[in-house]
């Protein structure tokens, strides 16, 4: 029960604020002392869950509604975006071998200060010149950044996905929740490849998380369609608020 509640909060933060709910529900996880590699799988599977619901709701709730603010898939299916996810797939192996180079204190530290960029680039975003990315090798370099990072800080990729979006690619808060959320997707898809290439297969917290996340992928679908882009924009830095603190905590208690 408690796996499902906490999940289901996971999934519904990430849904809204288009980071996945991986960044929360994995350190969670780790903090109610579930192993590192069950605790990674399940978080896995329970974003994967996540991303299609939400998608596939939310195309759902658009097409009924006939609503032309509503995302669709035209907004979703970009070639700069497919572009984005394939850099974000491969920087993702590359972020993940650069771990052994650096000590864990070291990487939270890195961690924190790239939290607070980013939180003051959001809140400054109305201030700051407009950037609308939309060619080929950027796209994917920029991809390839971002997956990087969360391959290097060991999670997903929603902050800086949804950042990026936000500021480089031109996106409004809405929009980039659904497109950081099929990034998501590709690269969430590449983690389960690897496990299964190493035939690790371990639903025993799963069965609880998946259900949930469907649950929070549908009523996110649900809530979001009625808000602003602003309003989602600043659930975005509140989200990415809250990560920094906790990581500050964390980096506090190691010294």
């Amino acid at each position: 029960m408690l796996f499902s509640v906490i999940a289901f909060a996971a999934t519904l933060i990430g849904a809204l604020a288009g980071l996945g709910g991986g960044v929360f529900l994995r350190p969670l996880l780790a903090f109610l002392s579930v192993g590192k590699e069950l605790a990674s799988f399940t978080s896995s599977t329970t974003v994967l869950t996540l991303c299609l619901t939400n998608l596939i709701a939310g195309t759902v709730f658009a097409r009924n509604s006939g609503d032309d603010e509503d995302v669709s898939l035209k907004d979703i299916f970009q070639p700069y975006l497919i572009l984005i996810s394939a850099g974000s797939v491969i920087g993702g192996y590359l972020g993940a071998s650069l771990i052994p180079a650096a000590a864990e204190r070291i990487i939270n530290a890195i961690y924190c200060v790239v939290l607070l960029l980013l939180v003051l680039l959001l809140v400054l975003r109305d201030k700051l010149p407009r950037c609308t990315i939309r060619k080929r090798v950027p796209s994917f370099l920029v991809g390839l950044f971002t997956g990087t990072m969360s391959g290097f800080f060991g999670i997903g990729g929603g902050p800086f996905q949804m950042s990026a979006l936000l500021l480089l690619f031109g996106s409004e808060g809405r929009t980039a929740t659904k497109q950081s959320l099929f990034i998501t997707l590709c690269t969430t898809l590449a983690a389960i490849f690897r496990y299964i290439m190493n035939h690790y297969y371990d639903f025993s917290i799963a069965v609880y998380t998946i259900p949930a996340a469907v649950a929070g992928g549908i009523i996110g679908a649900a809530i979001i369609r009625r808000m602003k882009h602003s309003q989602v924009q600043w659930i975005l830095i509140t989200s990415i608020a809250t990560i920094f603190c906790f990581s500050v905590a964390n980096v506090w208690n190691t010294l």
